[in-house]
């Protein structure tokens, strides 16, 4: 049966009408299913696959995507996001005898990770950004700046390990890792991107306590 594939903006402007239509939807197969008829209604022979509507809808920031995991016995590393196709960030921190250790990768396009046995996607969730850009994709950005300071921390304890200049940083590096990643601080990246990831709940995740048996695995 004869098919012809639409154009990049084609799928983005039937992208844009479904999703204005409609501004959550629960799968991948639901927006496909709804992006191709919009497509059909051009022509009927058009034919668009899920992964090429979910790569072209996060590289124009359309829509922000939650991904749900599948457990897996086999530990993978990945270089590229099986998501969106773009290249994984490490995650690092530093152990005390200064080296590294490697706590997860992270795609800072979509938010997908890898870590231990669940880096497959097994749903997706996708919900409609305003202006190209929701309370998900600032999350996400936040989550990239904080990796990028941690990053950045973690190349000044190395460099200045044994120089004899390390009192001269003063603790900055400390300074930076609690302005990207303190529990205790309102103000510091984690803490303002889980506060926009727990949308309408009547009190931000920072102002839990950090032990309580309320809370025991905070």
């Amino acid at each position: 049966m004869p098919y012809r594939i639409p154009s990049e903006e084609q799928v983005v402007k039937a992208i844009e009408n479904c999703l204005v239509r409609n501004p959550r939807m629960r799968s991948q197969n639901e927006l496909t299913a709804a992006v191709t008829k919009e497509l059909q209604r051009d022509n009927p022979d058009y034919r668009v696959s899920g992964e090429r509507i979910r790569h072209i809808g996060l590289k124009h920031r359309l829509f922000s995507i939650s991904i749900s995991y599948a457990h897996t016995e086999v530990v993978r590393i990945r270089d590229k996001c099986p998501v969106c196709g773009r290249k994984l960030s490490s995650v690092r921190n530093m152990t005390l005898d200064g080296g590294f250790v490697e706590l997860m990768r992270r795609c800072d396009m979509c938010g997908y990770v890898s870590k231990g046995g669940t880096d497959r996607p097994a749903m997706y969730s996708i919900t409609r950004s305003v202006r190209g850009l929701d309370d998900h994709g600032r999350a996400d950005m936040l989550r990239k700046a904080e990796a990028l300071l941690n990053e950045a921390a973690d190349l000044m304890d190395a460099a200045l390990w044994m120089s004899g200049m390390e009192k001269r940083s003063n603790d900055d590096s400390k300074e930076i890792r609690r302005i990207a990643s303190s529990l205790s601080y309102g103000g510091s990246l984690r803490n303002m991107a889980r506060d926009l990831d727990f949308e309408d709940e009547e009190q931000p995740l920072w102002t839990m306590p950090l032990a309580s048996p309320k809370y025991p695995d905070a």
